[in-house]
């Protein structure tokens, strides 16, 4: 048996989030960047994925905010410096999402200045979260060893799970790195 079930994009668990999946509300950055062409957006994350998300939709968008809900970013400081050098790019710390709103569409987002206690609204066609992956793999709590990230333990060598035949391929496995490439190798090895 392969397992490669692969990950799921958390999601937000704001007013209007759920509402607006597929309305201006998006996981995946290079396949919805496009659509945004000379709007304005907002991020939601401070890791590495949030911070490349940003980057990517400078290419399209006029303003890019990306908020953080802690004191500062946690992703890589070059690709902080490299938002920071564009006039497209308003990085915002302690600052939590509260309400997704629209009517049809996403509208605006509003966050909490955690530093103020303010309420405070961005006018945006489109929220981008990065905010984690979660494995997919519930069918196979205890049966097989996962980590404390919830990925399925391998011998990175074999792909062997911890049950002899049954193996792990992708994002699902307790590999260092997650990308498609990577994913794809562990798949043919």
């Amino acid at each position: 048996v392969i397992i490669a079930t692969g990950r799921t994009p958390k999601k937000l668990n704001v007013p209007g989030a759920q509402e607006f999946e597929n309305r201006g509300v998006s996981f995946c950055t290079t396949c919805d960047a496009p659509l945004f062409a000379g709007k304005d957006v907002a991020v939601v994350g401070g890791g590495n994925a949030a911070l490349i998300s940003a980057l990517d939709l400078i290419s399209y968008a006029d303003k890019v905010y990306v908020l953080q809900h802690r004191e500062k970013f946690v992703g890589d400081d070059v690709l902080i410096e490299r938002l920071q050098k564009t006039d497209k790019a308003i990085l915002l710390v302690n600052a939590k999402t509260k309400e997704i709103k629209g009517k049809k569409f996403v509208e605006s987002l509003v966050y909490e200045d955690l530093t103020t206690g303010e309420k405070k609204e961005l006018a945006v066609d489109g929220v981008f979260v990065n905010i984690g992956q979660m494995p997919n793999n519930n069918f196979v709590e205890g049966f097989l060893k996962l980590n404390e990230y919830r990925e399925i333990a391998v011998d990175c060598r074999t792909t062997q799970s911890s049950v002899p035949g049954i193996f792990v391929a992708g994002d699902v496995a307790d590999l260092p790195f997650k990308q498609y490439i990577i994913a794809a190798g562990e798949g043919a090895k």
